[in-house]
């Protein structure tokens, strides 16, 4: 496949599925729109650069990346869903403080700075929060799925929403290091059929 690099101009998908077999990379102004309910665009690392804009309208689009995500520029979240499905353990995920809406984890991701899902979270693969200065939000449902697995390190994660649920399904596993902290809003609750490891770690029972 081939990589693509916009400097200027924009790159909308349709209301189908667009695959890019290589990175996408967005620098100075440029714009990518994934601004349809059923726009579904693929790519294999994304890099957005400082003054660039990746924006999914107010729509539900899907981008799919294979490899490394990178932020530096404007994240305009909309109802879009990321999944992220590398199979290299530790592909790293810096947002750059941008906010996602929906967040699917299907591969093996580390977290480089502070997440921020306003909506909902579901690891099928292997997620690490990283180190104790991290400090992650989620708004929505936390879904650890069968073969899933959630390590905070020694992060804190705040589920902040009201009357959310963290779902650590059968075959899913929840990893908690001394210093990691589980935050909770006002009536939420975890349900654990997997795995829960939590070696001296704090759970909260609200935020």
């Amino acid at each position: 496949g081939g990589n693509v690099t916009l400097t200027a101009g924009s790159l909308q998908t349709g209301s189908s599925i667009s695959t890019i077999v290589g990175n996408l990379s967005l620098t100075g102004a440029s714009i990518v729109l994934v601004s349809q309910d059923a726009a579904r665009l693929s790519v294999d690392d994304l890099s957005v650069g400082v003054g660039a804009t990746l924006s999914f309208g107010t729509q539900s689009g899907q981008l799919t990346v294979g490899g490394v995500f990178s932020n530096a520029g404007t994240i305009v979240k909309g109802a879009g869903t990321f999944v992220l499905t590398s199979p290299t353990v530790d592909t790293a995920l810096a947002t750059g403080g941008a906010a996602l809406n929906n967040l699917t984890v299907n591969g093996k991701v580390l977290v480089s700075d502070d997440l921020d899902v306003d909506g909902a979270l579901q690891v099928g693969g292997r997620l690490d929060l990283g180190s104790s200065s991290r400090i992650h939000d989620v708004l929505g449902n936390v879904t650890i799925t069968n073969g899933g697995a959630l390590d905070l390190a020694n992060a804190e994660l705040r589920v902040s929403g009201t009357g959310k649920l963290v779902n650590v399904q059968s075959g899913g596993s929840l990893s908690m290091a001394d210093s990691a902290k589980l935050k909770l809003g006002s009536g939420s609750d975890v349900d654990i059929a997997g795995s829960l490891v939590a070696n001296g770690a704090t759970t909260a029972a609200s935020i």
